[in-house]
């Protein structure tokens, strides 16, 4: 009886192109299901949520701002990932993930690469946000900042707890379920080419958060957490690398947070600073050297 109920309801050796086309459809499945909750919800509240803009969401509906992030997460990168794999591997989830014990040094590793990237990131974005762009995706990183500040709207410790929920707890894990978990793994089993794979999931990843100016630095951060599943062989790896990187992120937020202050201040540089901070570009390329020659006895194609 228990071998009936660990079988897979698909085939498990099945093309890993046939396993996307499945998961791009129970993607969009989740996005319907979203909608429809969502619209149910605010029909019920006597909120127009069909007619409503971002900035009117989080003026006047904060709470269904996010309470749309957290169904978000929980719908489209927790329970569409875990459906994929029971589909297709039955209860074999731990298994598919490569999930096994964290050492801290393998943490502390891409931590450091992360840290070596954050201030190239930056000079990378603040270049972004002086190029003549088209209005349409200028009016794209304005929806993108709204959100982001209705979200993290922190006046207290408690509000920064709950934003630390939404924006770092579900996308640490449920983006990592996803995008490295099953994307980043299914797209190294179709073109044999680990490396290829990591750089088309980061690629997705990043034009998937529908922001010009952070295009770059998220597909940066795309790329450490992608290679750091890659060299580690362990999923809780880039699970906690992407916690913790969004949390420095919304601490940072709450610690700066002024009534004068907003999310594009705060995300500003000096321009004197580029030549500095464009020196740790190059430092990232021999840091990701180091970990290529540590982790090398470990690496395979399936990442």
């Amino acid at each position: 009886m228990s071998l009936n109920q660990n079988k897979p309801l698909f085939y498990e050796n099945a093309s890993p192109g046939y396993k996307l086309w499945v998961l791009f459809f129970i993607i969009i499945a989740a996005l319907l299901v979203l909608s429809s909750v969502l619209f149910l919800i605010s029909s019920a509240m006597g909120v127009p949520f069909g007619e409503a803009d971002t900035e009117k969401l989080f003026t006047e509906y904060p709470w269904l701002l996010r309470l749309t992030v957290v169904l978000q997460h929980l719908l489209l990168f927790i329970i569409t990932p875990v459906i994929f794999i029971y589909l297709f591997f039955g209860r074999k989830f731990f298994n598919y993930l490569s999930v096994s014990p964290v050492r801290s040094t393998d943490i502390w590793y891409f931590l450091g690469w992360l840290f070596c990237l954050y201030p190239f990131m930056s000079v990378v974005a603040l270049w972004m946000s002086f190029l003549p762009l088209p209005e349409w995706m200028m009016m794209m990183d304005e929806d993108y900042s709204e959100t982001l500040s209705g979200v993290l709207k922190m006046e207290h410790f408690g509000d920064l707890l709950v934003s630390l929920l939404i924006a770092a707890v579900l996308p640490g894990l449920g983006e990592e379920l996803l995008f490295r978990g099953i994307i980043q793994k299914e797209l190294s089993r179709l073109f044999v080419n680990p490396h290829l794979a990591i750089w088309l999931t980061a690629f997705v990843f990043s034009i998937l958060h529908f922001q010009v100016t952070g295009f770059f630095p998220k597909m940066m951060i795309g790329l450490v957490l992608g290679y750091a599943y890659f060299f580690t062989k362990n999923f809780w790896i880039p699970v906690i690398l992407h916690m913790m990187n969004n949390a420095f992120a919304t601490i940072a937020l709450y610690n700066a947070e002024l009534p004068e202050k907003s999310v594009e201040s705060f995300l500003s540089y000096d321009s004197g600073q580029m030549i500095i901070f464009a020196a740790f570009g190059f430092a990232s390329i021999a840091y990701y050297q180091m970990l290529q020659a540590k982790y090398r006895p470990k690496t395979n194609i399936n990442g």
